[in-house]
């Protein structure tokens, strides 16, 4: 129950301008907000939204991102205020599920990787025409440290091209994706 608060206090935070420093040591010391980005990119995949929306889960990255090994302590990870964390990823992220729409194509996720950033990451999907889907991804970020400002700078500079390698990721592991789809529906 404590990283919840934690990470939905240095969310809602990390909006306002400043935060509270998050080492143990320096509680409640007010630090100023420095950085902050709010980035957006999309591309076209090779997936119905319907069936697409799914990867963009716990449970659904797992099957195309390396080293993603997720621990669900609250629930499945497709329900409002499910809880995750990846252990297995660099910073150990903790998420908190803001909305999981499979019928709207839509994911909305609080992130914090501790003493790093914390922020939002939003993915909505669009149908095409074509049996494909546009997939927006948007993150909004706050660094919680100097290191996370290095981060976030690191983040930004890369975004659109660390959002591409997503779509090839995906592409790449297509074969694992479809089976997996194939008992979700």
């Amino acid at each position: 129950m404590t990283a919840i608060r934690c990470i939905l206090l240095a969310c809602a935070i990390s909006f306002s301008g400043t935060v509270f420093a998050a080492a143990p040591e320096a509680k409640n010391e007010r630090v100023e907000q420095t950085m902050y980005m709010s980035e957006t990119t999309q591309f076209e995949l090779n997936l119905p939204a319907e069936k697409a929306v799914y990867l963009f889960s716990a449970e659904g990255e797992k099957y195309w991102v390396k080293d993603w090994e997720p621990s669900l302590p609250k629930g499945d990870g497709f329900q409002k205020n499910d809880v995750f964390y990846v252990n297995s990823y660099p910073g150990k992220p903790v998420y908190i599920v803001l909305e999981f729409d499979d019928k709207n194509y839509r994911v909305h996720l609080a992130e914090m990787i501790p003493n790093i950033s914390a922020g939002t990451l939003e993915v909505t999907l669009t149908p095409t025409d074509k049996d494909s889907s546009i997939v927006q991804l948007t993150y909004h970020l706050s660094a919680l440290s100097p290191e996370g400002e290095e981060y976030i700078r690191g983040f930004k500079e890369n975004y659109d091209e660390a959002m591409l390698t997503w779509k090839h990721d995906i592409e790449r592991n297509d074969d694992k994706i479809q089976s997996w789809l194939k008992t979700r529906f």
